[in-house]
């Protein structure tokens, strides 16, 4: 015969009666919205006074009614009520549709308007809210599944889990015997951050235990420095590889253009002026100058113009891109082809790149346009086929 099988990791994944999440802001109605005058210090006349604003409860999740008790019980205190029942006449004010509903069948149940039957009245709207098991369902969730997220500092995520620990108290069926205790909290908190933390806290030896939940709080907060500024120092070197790389591979591409055989008379100039202006300004120690045939500046030196590296790097990009269209075979076992077709490359870069330089010195536009650079390219491919 067979038997039905549970999922039990579906049954330790449910979402638990009050999640690590809050409860995101919702709009509240200004209807909806009390406002009670209350004393610092109820007992003396001229105690300061200040307001209290509560949405009254008609229904909600379990931390909503909780909010919502909390801010009943200061409203009790700073108005002195202590008589039974100015306490139910408050309840039947603050508590409406679902919630009045409950409370008002727990009232029928006690006959006397009590301090003692309003407090057991609360604890049945409390039943009413809360799911079955909620206090089992809450600890599990507490001890197995809460983790530390990544984007949360270590010191709020601690705050929120003193919070669900307090939450606690309040639970249906709650006793002393089911409360988690202080080294079980510590515990949950060793748990519940990242593996790395862990190792961390072996090599250091540190016991959590042994600890109070402050020292746990500034020792992880160390390693959450020290992770962050590992993070940005690696980011940072990777970024500047990265560039000095691009940098270096276009550079080393436009040199190499500049060193391939002449096509035709304009590239015999080109030639022939950058090795003049490189023997004026001589090569290597203090006298090197620099100059950039492109802008005819020496504020930097052509392989270090970004125009000039920019756009030969696109320009290496979508020779590829053609090769690869065309088909053309870039096998190690064939060098001949692939001297010729990086011959026939260079060539065609040093064309369209000397055609763009006549257009510039006859234009006052300065940008380069890699559309017209592309044209040119294109132009310079079809003469040489």
């Amino acid at each position: 015969m067979k038997t039905a099988t549970t999922n039990r990791r579906s049954l330790d994944l449910r979402t638990p009666p009050i999640p690590y999440e809050r409860p995101p802001s919702r709009t509240i109605r200004k209807q909806d919205l009390l406002s009670f005058t209350v004393k610092a210090n109820p007992g003396e006349e001229k105690s300061p006074e200040h307001t209290i604003a509560v949405e009254v409860f008609r229904n909600g999740t379990p931390e909503d009614l909780l909010v919502f008790l909390s801010k009943l019980e200061q409203i009790i205190l700073g108005q002195n009520i202590s008589t039974g029942p100015n306490m139910y006449a408050l309840a039947r004010q603050v508590f409406v549709g679902d919630g009045l509903m409950a409370f008002e069948q727990a009232a029928e149940k006690r006959n006397d308007e009590s301090v003692d039957n309003f407090k057991l009245c609360i604890t049945d709207v409390i039943a009413h809210v809360f799911p079955q098991r909620a206090l089992i369902e809450q600890k599990r969730a507490m001890r197995r599944h809460m983790r530390k997220p990544a984007s949360v500092p270590f010191r709020l995520y601690v705050g929120r889990m003193q919070e669900l620990r307090r939450y606690l108290h309040h639970f249906p069926g709650y006793t002393s015997a089911q409360n988690i205790h202080e080294d079980e909290m510590k515990e949950i908190l060793e748990f519940s951050v990242p593996s790395s933390w862990q190792k961390e806290m072996i090599r250091h030896g540190f016991v959590c235990t042994s600890h109070e939940i402050s020292e746990i709080v500034e020792f992880c907060e160390r390693l959450e420095i020290s992770e962050n500024n590992n993070g940005t120092m690696s980011n940072t070197r990777s970024s500047s590889s990265d560039n000095q790389g691009a940098k270096s591979q276009a550079k080393s591409f436009v040199q190499g253009s500049s060193n391939n055989n002449n096509h035709n008379n304009n590239n015999n100039n080109y030639k022939n002026n950058y090795k003049n202006n490189n023997n004026k300004r001589g090569r290597g120690g203090a006298s090197h100058q620099k100059w950039c045939e492109y802008h005819q500046t020496s504020g930097h030196d052509t392989g270090e113009c970004k125009v000039m590296l920019a756009q030969a790097k696109k320009m290496r990009g979508a020779y590829e891109a053609s090769a690869s269209s065309r088909n053309f075979s870039w096998n190690r076992h064939k060098p001949n082809k692939d001297r010729d077709e990086q011959k026939k490359f260079n060539g065609m870069m040093k064309t369209a790149m000397m055609a763009m330089m006549a257009k510039k010195k006859t234009s006052a536009q300065d940008n380069f346009s890699f559309d017209e650079f592309l044209k040119q390219a294109a132009d310079a491919s079809s003469d040489e086929e």
